[in-house]
């Protein structure tokens, strides 16, 4: 397992299996642990604005995520 890469489980319409951590759209969500993180519109949003899925060939436009937690509390630390 590679900490430095984020890998994609599952995907629809996206061609990209991995990517970067320091780059993941996620890592936003991943540290707002109690609450849904949300970028109506990635292009305009200066998290993602410069983020290769965002300005390539990717081309995501919207993007949410929240913390995968356990009943006690404890972060999967992933996002969906």
């Amino acid at each position: 397992m590679n900490s430095s890469r984020l890998r994609f489980k599952a995907s629809v319409g996206l061609d990209v299996l991995e990517t970067p951590r320091g780059v993941a759209l996620c890592a936003d969500a991943i540290h707002q642990p109690n609450e849904v993180m949300e970028a109506p519109d990635t292009l305009i949003d200066i998290r993602f604005a410069d983020d290769p899925l965002v300005a390539g060939h990717s081309a995501i436009r919207f993007y949410a995520g929240s913390p995968l937690m356990t009943g006690e509390g404890n972060s999967g630390g992933g996002a969906a």
